[in-house]
């Protein structure tokens, strides 16, 4: 029972701050204090979050995402919003229920089809299923319509009597100034309490959760604020559409938790939030002619564009990068982003690797001496030299005298062949094909935005056709002398169209060796440069067979002092971890084919 108590109330609190995009227990408590204000809107809001909750569990899904609130903070607001429309009444509590069924079922729907673009379903399922309630009004008022959006000092009076009025009324006699009172009748607006009050105790509950997500929150809702006067808008629509909320949650969401705070961020609010309130203006002009409100309509439109063209990026750079994994606050974001960025340098690019095994020279490379210039200068040329530095045997007067001809060239990382070109005859040594550019050439898609083109290859040595899927270091064909190629090489080039000939984009390798006097230096994320011996990383069976950490697995450690167990495990986001009771501590971990590394630490330091 204990149990059971405790994960619903985690996962209640979890579900009111999920609305502000954290899983924080003190921010839901406030946020759920300060939404029975309006006491009937606060009851039903409570009740559709315990409504999907219990569903949730019933149909078995996991745990973790019960617990933090995803798939009930829809179901909640939907629930404040029926409780804000309709008079206090078991019809109206039943009518909740089924309107946060409704909620809960958009959110796993909407999981389900914007997963795959790894983009947040944020508060569509909300929208969609309040439009659906107040799309039923002229049907439902046999509920009972209640006008406490409109009247709403008359309906705190009713059940609140003459209290909760004098301090609304002390309130107003501070003639605070519009901006302020917009700001806090916006932030009341998100949990459909239509008063100051409500909003203030929500600024102070963001600004003891996180300092970034509070600062946001203003200067989001300034820049909308002072567009509007801009545009010559009167500014009173904030208030009474009570639409403000849109630019808060902009700026909170973008500025704070779908990416990692910075100083461009604050600048790129000038940028979006502008756009926010245009969308804003446009979508009231649409919607009124269905008399639908747009409740979160222009915030849900900005945010998911956004976070959508920013997946087709060829490369993130040090702004507007995405957490991979959300931390307790943005300040928690910012400070893993910053520790993983000194360890690692890999957070946010695809893994790619050396198309080749053993070790290579790099006999050209960008902006070289010979050829990659201009838009084809990001690529580079390999070739096999021996101890002495030649590159092949006897006086290399024929293909067969090179060290790496007919060696085998291997796919950089998993994806679709695209195009192969094959037949094309090996040049005699010293001439080039300048007809035929690229010789035998093989090109593989990566992503919508990355391909990897290998040329020169040998005639009829490519073993893979348009339309194969191809695994990591999986053989493609084999080093060759075609096209304009005077001497065996590899030549090899990253670029975000799937043509040959496409100008090539600049773009790291994972991770590969650098040999310097027979001192082996692990390259992170680099470019190989002209000249170095490179080679890439293979896997070391003893490392793999004891590094090897399965999901339930427990592991049995022995100190002098005591023994322990650990148990390895997952996040719902699929990040292993391994966990020791004794000391309630988690280290997160990553690995792929070739290194273990730890990530994150969370538990007794001791």
């Amino acid at each position: 029972m204990n149990k059971k108590i405790k994960f619903y109330s985690e996962s209640v609190l979890h579900a009111y701050s999920k609305v502000f995009f954290a899983e924080n227990k003190k921010l839901g408590a406030i946020l759920l204090l300060t939404s029975f204000i309006d006491y009937w809107a606060g009851v039903v809001g409570l009740v559709a979050v315990l409504s999907s909750i219990a569903l949730a569990k019933l149909m078995n899904f996991n745990t973790e995402f019960i617990k933090n609130g995803a798939w009930s903070f829809n179901s909640l607001l939907i629930g404040l919003g029926v409780g804000l429309y309709f008079q206090a009444s078991p019809y109206a509590l039943i009518l909740g229920i089924f309107a946060a069924i409704i909620g809960f079922l958009l959110s796993i729907a909407l999981y389900g089809f914007l997963v795959n673009y790894g983009l947040p379903f944020l508060s569509l399922p909300f929208l969609f299923g309040i439009w659906i309630v107040a799309s039923s009004f002229s049907y439902l008022d046999i509920f009972g319509l209640s006008e406490r959006g409109i009247y709403h000092l008359n309906e705190f009076y009713g059940y609140t009597g003459n209290w909760f009025i004098q301090i609304h009324d002390w309130f107003v006699s501070l003639q605070i100034p519009n901006f302020w009172s917009g700001y806090f009748l916006s932030l009341g607006a998100i949990f459909f309490q239509i008063n100051i009050i409500a909003g203030i105790f929500i600024a102070i509950g963001l600004l003891i959760y996180s300092r970034i997500a509070f600062s946001l929150s203003l200067i989001g809702y300034a820049i909308a604020f002072y567009f509007y006067h801009w545009l010559n808008i009167p500014t009173d629509t904030l208030s009474y559409s009570y639409i403000g909320f849109n630019f808060i949650l902009t700026a909170i969401a973008l500025g704070a938790f779908y990416l990692i705070p910075s100083p461009s961020i604050y600048l790129w609010m000038f940028i979006l939030l502008p756009i926010t309130v245009l969308i804003t203006i446009a979508s009231q002009k649409i919607l009124s002619n269905v008399n639908l409100p747009i409740y979160s309509l222009p915030f849900n439109l900005v945010v998911l564009l956004f976070l959508y063209v920013l997946k087709w990026r060829t490369k993130t750079g040090n702004s507007l990068r995405e957490p991979v994994v959300q931390r307790a606050t943005p300040e928690a974001n910012l400070y893993f982003y910053q520790n993983s960025t000194e360890r690692f340098f890999s957070e946010g690019y695809l893994p790619v690797f050396l198309p080749l095994i053993g070790e290579w020279v790099v006999s050209q490379g960008h902006n070289g001496e010979h050829t990659h210039k201009g838009k084809w200068r990001h690529a580079w040329d390999f070739i096999i030299q021996d101890e002495k530095g030649e590159q092949y045997t006897n006086k290399g007067n024929f293909p067969e005298d090179y060290f790496c001809y007919n060696k085998n060239v291997y796919a950089c990382a998993w994806g679709e062949v695209v195009e192969v070109r094959n037949g094309i005859e090996d040049n005699k040594i010293g001439e080039v094909n300048l007809e035929q550019n690229w010789g035998n050439t093989v090109i593989i898609k990566h992503s919508p935005w990355l391909y990897s083109k290998y040329s020169h290859l040998k005639k009829n040595s490519i073993v893979v056709k348009k339309g194969d899927y191809v695994t990591k270091l999986q053989v493609i064909g084999k080093v060759g002398n075609s096209g304009r190629s005077p001497y065996p090489h590899l030549h090899f080039q990253f670029q975000d169209k799937p043509y040959i000939g496409s100008p090539t984009i600049e773009y790291p390798f994972a991770h590969y060796l650098v040999n310097q006097n027979e001192n082996f230096v692990l390259k992170k994320l680099s470019v190989p440069e002209q000249n170095q011996k490179i080679q890439t990383l293979l896997n070391n069976e003893l490392l793999e067979t004891n590094l090897h950490f399965i999901p339930g697995q427990t592991i049995k450690v022995k100190t002098n002092s005591q023994e322990l167990s650990w148990q390895v495990a997952t996040t719902a986001y699929n990040i292993p971890y391994i966990y020791c009771e004794k000391s309630n501590s988690f280290a997160y971990f990553s690995k792929d084919d070739y290194r273990l590394f730890f990530t994150d630490f969370h538990g007794d330091k001791n």
